[in-house]
């Protein structure tokens, strides 16, 4: 029985309604299912804006929110009749009136219930994040404004506050005392500094994260939604939000009030805080008024702004009494009124005064020294007179953009201290109030003041912006603009603060890009006349300033050079000459990066990852990654399980070879080949004692394997179909086998030599299962699968726990924390999720943006994990606290996703190859170098021409679509719009058109002439797979992910899509579809390897051959000789005749590398062309039946020389070399 009505869109109000209601009456979503009669799931999609409640459940709801005094007292009647609105606001007949009489009644049945009084919300609701506030010791003389602002904040209720004022002035410490003060008053605190400017969408996802605890199923995708449920909460709890340093997104110069460029979102936030109805509080601190808010301001009241100005002489007097200043009255009212009452003046001028001047306070107030009063003029004055130590400490701590400890500044530096210490200088900046100590446990040490950071970051842009423009360099030396072996999002950081500010004004000095390259390049042709060890980090630095400037570095002369620290994954480096160049520390693009398996060593010092190609490779790693320490081949086919020994001493891997190896893991020595047949092998587990090692695979199986002698000592059938996972308990007395049929079988491990004895079989996953483990104290079994749920299992009671929703794909992978206190888990749409294991449903998540996740692993720290992606290539490495990407190793991505030929012939296309999209002209040779379009971020999954051969367009997960002029090769449009990856684009006859298939299985239209979204239709559940046209254009056909396969009428006239007819493809999958040249017949290729024909006017099959026996991922039908090309998941190419409907004759057979996912046509017929995972695309002659010619695109480093470089690993080496690199002149 249904419990619930689905409506269209996610309605995130009356989720959270209920689940404010909820939480008022103390129940969890359990206990309240209980109560109504109704499944958990009811409720959970309740509060996640998925369904309402049924009537019939309306009813005992309100009986349980009033019992449970839910509802504010003398208000009852009104906030349920507005619960009863929202709940059947979606019914399409006739609503049901709100039964008054009724409800009324429930009062007078319980007169005890009258007026309930309402749960404390403090003490459930009460939550504060305050991880960004930096706290005052101390705040003088501001009792007036802070009633005043209390005054506001609670009895007025003001919307939006602005804390305005000079840079140290006192905003940030008045706000942090308010911010406490008023705390009680909120069911929501949190605090945000903008000083490193955060995007909006940044800065939305940050708090829809804290506020949600990730209840709801996803957070929005879009900024629209991200806002609109911001405000909801804003609506129904009593929030403070105060945003900090909010001149960090302002413009500078004469534009005062004004958003920077890439900023002007915060005004939409701004903006629905300030004039729409709410009952929370921005409290904004910011050295300027948005112009924005002056006219709510002066409309209303709901937006007030106060000016902070000087303290007055007897709060001065007691700042400078604080820090040992004794001074007359007279003097300390001459101080006050020259520094304008700032706080942080007076106390930056109080260590000179007492240092110089002996404390005297007359001598200091006559000196020409300190006759200005303006704070940059101080911080001048005391940058000038601080010693070359103290100077160092300030520069790097602007160009780190995060704390730094005495030791890690040491490291940096290239400065010889001389007669004063490091530590010597931070004492000293301390007593300056120049720098601070932090106090977050999670990263001790020193950081600046907010004025301060600003003012040396100012400092050192106009500083390299002089050396450059000047020719002249010396900071350019010694302090790194951008670091490479940094976290990912402090790398970042970096770019957005220092690196394009510097490059923006030396554009606006040299007008052009062209002259800044050139500058650029001079100074790098000057490093090279000098030695290495004078280069320091100048090299390093003026390559970073040209890989984001975007320069084309094919053919530079960049050898001699000492480049430190350069980032040049990503980067393509054709015919660069880096010969005798010293790279310690340069990060480059990562071959075969598409790993499928990764072990942590127990230390967790080391990560192993295995890869398609057979290779594993093992890589240093900590806070970040380090580098790559070995690379071995180790099988024939893709290495799809990996675990390091308890001990440490040995590393197993598994294959679709069906060998398992081990390995030495510092040498990559092959100890042993446990097995060797035609079976896949799936898992493999070590035993506690590093004794004993199970494995699992196609054979259906269980092996288990003694590690020392490497001797089967044990194999049974488990029953399971496959065996994709195994496990063992810590305690060494279960293992766990999770089977294709989606069964868990535990047995007793205790005797792993003699017998194997079932316990018993965990029922409840519906399909496959592909991951399942054990918790650290072997207490709980965790699992996942095709069916979308994880599961939690109690394994001596042998029962489900706890069954996760969390998925929006398949789950690949499930993990516990070493300590066992979180679990983790990804899906096949690119997420990943972790929560505390006492109380899964509430959980953090993230978007990797890069495909399915395969596989994750936790370091044994439980401060990390890493997580892979092979679609993207790249690996990587998140901090568990936050989900944050510390590192990201990007890889080489030559997977061919898409082909086609233009309608004239004289193009081929090609997208897929790292985010790229390829363009052979075909009326050259063919080993002509083909054009390459770079603009996506996300990798290439469709392409299609225009009719009229002026246009190309790409489609990409990274959710957009851009079209490309044939004859200039640029992006001349770029369409916004999709929340998810884009998997097929189709042009209408006219050109004029573009329609769009999504993962979620929407429909889109777009206008080329104006770029705007048309229309969007739900047509599948899942990816549409596949668009395409008839030859006449009058029909659309799409397949999808469920099964179906659906046919549309579009009109270009009046710009619409209708649906005509579906039916269901007779397999799981619809792959690819291709019309006949008459538009009556379909062909679909799918999941089951069947190629089947459709009649298209009645949706009848009327033909079908076993065309394969492993899915099909591409077709094409040639219309000249009636002709129909496949393609497989094991790289078969086949061409078949299909001269009648009902009749497919096989014609030619080839065999495209290990996976042939695309295929295509040329106009005459005699030409096909195939491409797949091994980056290459391949001609075949049909008439000859042979391979012509092979295609691909130029290797990331093709031509590089690398001969005589110093600081690679051996590791690096050979990557380079495999990426097109050489060492000898050739």
């Amino acid at each position: 029985m249904k419990t619930s009505l689905k409506y269209k869109a996610r309605d995130y109000e009356f989720g959270i309604l209920i689940q404010n209601l909820r939480l008022k009456a103390a129940l969890t979503q359990t206990e309240l299912a209980v109560l109504i009669g109704v499944s958990k799931k009811a409720v959970l999609n309740w509060e996640a804006g998925i369904s309402y409640p049924h009537t019939r459940h309306l009813r005992t709801l309100l009986e349980v929110f009033v019992e449970k005094g839910s509802f504010t007292p003398n208000q009852e009647q009104s906030e349920a009749e507005h619960f009863w609105e929202k709940a059947t606001r979606s019914k399409d007949d006739v609503k049901d009136a709100f039964p008054a009489e009724w409800f009324n009644s429930l009062f007078h049945k319980r007169p005890g219930l009258l007026h309930p009084v309402p749960v404390n919300l403090y003490q459930n609701l009460n939550r504060l994040d305050l991880s960004e506030i930096i706290e005052t010791r101390s705040l003088y003389g501001r009792e007036r404004e802070l009633h005043e602002l209390e005054q506001w904040i609670i009895k007025d209720k003001v919307r939006v506050v602005c804390l305005l004022g000079i840079g140290g002035i006192g905003k940030t410490s008045l706000a942090v005392t308010l911010t406490h003060q008023v705390a009680s008053h909120f069911d929501y605190v949190i605090f945000r500094t903008l000083q490193n400017a955060p995007s909006l969408t940044e800065l939305l996802d940050s708090l829809l994260k804290f506020l949600l605890d990730n209840r709801l199923a996803e957070l929005p995708v879009s900024q629209n939604e991200k806002l609109a449920l911001l405000m909801e909460y804003f609506r129904q709890y009593r929030c403070l939000l105060v945003l900090d340093n909010f001149e960090s997104i302002m413009r500078d110069g004469l534009e005062a009030g004004e958003y920077r460029e890439g900023f002007s979102d915060y005004a939409r936030l701004v903006h629905s805080l300030s004039l729409t109805s709410h009952q929370s509080c921005l409290l904004i601190t910011s050295r300027e008024k948005l112009r924005q808010l002056v006219p709510s301001e002066e409309k209303n009241g709901s937006t007030r702004s106060l000016a902070l100005k000087g303290l007055d002489k007897k709060s001065c007097q007691a700042i400078l009494n604080s820090m040992n200043i004794k001074s007359e009255e007279e003097d300390g009212a001459i101080l006050a009124e020259r520094y304008g009452g700032n706080p942080l003046a007076l106390k930056l001028i109080a260590e000179p005064i007492r240092v110089i001047f002996g404390g005297n306070t007359k001598t200091f107030l006559t000196s020409e020294s300190y006759r200005y009063g303006e704070i940059n003029y101080i911080l001048d004055q005391h940058f000038d007179r601080l010693s070359a130590v103290e100077q160092d400490i300030l520069y790097w701590l602007a160009l780190s953009r995060e704390p730094l400890d005495v030791d890690t500044l040491q490291e940096l530096s290239l400065l010889q201290p001389g007669n004063q210490t490091f530590s010597e200088g931070i004492r000293a900046l301390i007593k300056r109030f120049l720098i601070e100590q932090t106090e977050d446990k999670d990263r001790p040490g020193f950081t600046l003041q907010g004025v301060v950071v600003e003012y040396v970051t100012e400092r050192l842009i106009n500083r390299f912006h002089q050396e450059i423009t000047g020719q002249t360099p010396d900071l350019l030396y010694r302090y790194l603009l951008l670091q490479t072996r940094t976290r990912e999002y402090i790398r970042q950081n970096q770019i957005r603060l220092i690196v394009t500010p510097l490059l923006a004004r030396l554009r606006t000095t040299l007008k052009k890009d062209e002259t800044v390259i050139e500058y650029l390049r001079r100074l790098l042709v000057n490093l090279q006349s000098k030695p290495q060890s004078e280069q320091l980090y100048a090299g390093g630095n003026l390559l970073n300033l040209l890989v984001q400037l975007g320069a084309d570095l094919s053919g530079w002369n960049l050898s001699g050079l000492a480049l430190r620290q350069t980032h040049l994954a990503g980067i393509e480096l054709h015919n660069v000459d880096m010969s005798g160049s010293d790279l310690e520390g340069v990060t480059f693009t990562e071959a075969h990066l598409s790993a499928y398996s990764l072990a942590y060593s127990p230390d967790g010092q080391t990560l192993a990852t295995g890869y398609f190609n057979g290779s594993i490779k093992l890589w240093q790693v900590g806070k970040v990654f380090g580098s790559q320490l070995l690379e071995f081949q180790a099988h024939d086919k893709l290495v799809g399980t990996m675990a390091f020994s308890p001990d440490g001493k040995v590393l197993a891997s598994g294959s679709m070879d069906g060998s398992i190896r081990l390995w030495e893991p510092q040498s990559g020595f092959c100890m042993a080949t446990l097995q060797k047949n035609t079976q896949t092998i799936y898992s493999i587990a070590f035993s506690s004692d590093s004794n004993w090692l199970v494995s699992g695979g196609s054979d259906q199986q269980i092996h288990v394997w003694e590690v020392a002698t490497g001797h089967l000592v044990a194999s049974l059938p488990a029953g399971q179909g496959w065996i994709l996972s195994v496990a063992l308990s810590r305690d060494g007395r279960f293992l766990a086998t999770g089977g294709f049929d989606g069964t868990i079988k535990l047995w007793d491990f205790s005797n792993p030599q003699t017998e194997l004895k079932p316990l018993g079989t965990l029922l409840g996953h519906i399909q496959p299962l592909l991951s399942i483990v054990f918790s650290s104290d072997s207490k709980l079994l965790a699992s996942g699968g095709t069916d979308e749920a994880i599961r939690i299992w109690s394994v001596d009671q042998q029962t489900c726990q706890n069954i996760l929703k969390w998925n929006t794909g398949v789950s690949t992978v499930v993990a516990f924390s070493p300590d066992g206190k979180l679990i983790a888990g990804g899906d096949s749409k690119g997420y990943i999720r972790v929560a505390p294991v006492n109380n899964p449903a509430i959980y953090k998540s993230v978007s990797t943006k890069n495909g399915a996740i395969v596989k994750m692993a936790f370091n044994p720290d439980n401060e990390t994990f890493v997580s892979v992606s092979p679609e993207l290539s790249n690996i990587t490495l998140w901090s568990v606290k936050d989900l944050e990407a510390l590192d990201i190793l990007r890889g080489y991505s030559n997977l061919i996703y898409t082909i086609k030929v233009s309608p004239q012939g004289n193009w081929l296309g090609a997208g897929g190859v790292d985010c790229s999209v390829l363009l052979w002209d075909l009326t050259k040779p063919p080993q002509t170098p083909p054009i390459n379009l770079k603009g996506h971020s996300g990798y290439v999954t469709g392409i299609t021409f225009s009719q009229d051969g002026k246009t190309i367009a790409s489609s990409s997960s990274d959710n957009t679509i851009k079209l490309w002029d044939l004859a200039t090769h640029k992006c001349w449009r770029t369409l916004f719009g999709h929340k998810k990856s884009i998997i097929s684009v189709v042009f209408s006859a006219d050109s004029r058109f573009l329609i769009s298939g999504e993962e979620e299985g929407n429909l889109n239209l777009w206008s080329l002439i104006n770029g705007k979204n048309l229309s969007s239709l739900p047509a599948h559940q899942g990816r549409i797979r596949n668009l395409i046209f008839s030859l006449d254009y009058k029909t659309l056909a799409s397949g999808g992910e469920d099964g179906l396969i659906k046919l549309w009428k579009f009109e270009a006239e009046t710009a619409t899509i209708e649906p005509i007819r579906e039916w269901h493809s007779q397999t799981e999958l619809v792959m690819s579809l291709a019309f006949d040249r008459t538009g009556k017949q379909l062909f679909s290729g799918g999941a089951d390897g069947m190629v089947r024909s459709w009649d298209v006017l009645t949706g009848e099959c009327i033909g079908s051959v076993q065309a394969h026996n492993s899915l099909i991922w591409s077709i094409d039908y040639n219309p000249n000789l009636q002709t129909l090309a496949t393609t497989d998941e094991v790289g078969l190419v086949r061409v078949w005749k299909v001269d009648q409907a009902d009749r497919m004759e096989l014609i030619n057979s080839f065999k495209h590398d290990n996976k042939a996912i695309t295929v295509a046509f040329n106009l005459e017929g005699n030409l096909l062309w195939s491409g797949g995972d091994s980056g290459k695309i391949k001609v075949w002659s049909l008439e000859e039946a042979r391979l012509l010619a092979t295609l691909s695109a130029p290797a990331p480093y093709d031509r590089l020389n690398i001969e005589g470089v110093r600081g690679l690993t051996e590791a690096q080496r050979v990557n380079l070399l495999n990426l097109g690199a050489y060492e000898t002149p050739h």
